[in-house]
């Protein structure tokens, strides 16, 4: 989600990270991937924003995934108004998968539909 012009996310290690970066813009293709037990990175349009150190994985949470706000233990709270377009979840993305899947979504299937972004 979106917040003040930073991107916040938290995958599997029940903490919220940042990239730190400003997004003034939030339109495009947004992936987060966990590669390693502390490593995550984040992409937007198929390109890496960084890899942020992040806590320990503590495994899959057993809560429902929650998108465009925090999930508080099953509350949803700090909403954010962006819209969103696609969300999924899959395992570990290299930065190939990551430039793929972005190519494929919005030069694809967007773009067939009049809607790409970028």
């Amino acid at each position: 989600a979106s917040f003040g012009n930073t991107v916040d996310f938290a995958i599997n290690d029940g903490s919220t990270s940042s990239d730190g970066a400003s997004h003034i813009d939030p339109q495009g293709f947004w992936i987060v991937s966990r590669t390693g037990s502390a490593v995550t990175t984040l992409y937007k349009n198929g390109t890496a924003s960084g890899s942020i150190d992040a806590t320990a994985s503590a495994g899959v949470p057993t809560t429902n995934i929650y998108a465009l706000a925090y999930n508080n233990n099953g509350s949803a709270n700090q909403f954010c108004s962006d819209q969103l377009a696609m969300i999924f979840a899959a395992s570990g993305f290299t930065s190939g998968d990551a430039a793929n899947m972005s190519t494929d979504f919005n030069g694809g299937y967007m773009t067939s539909l009049g809607t790409n972004v970028y």
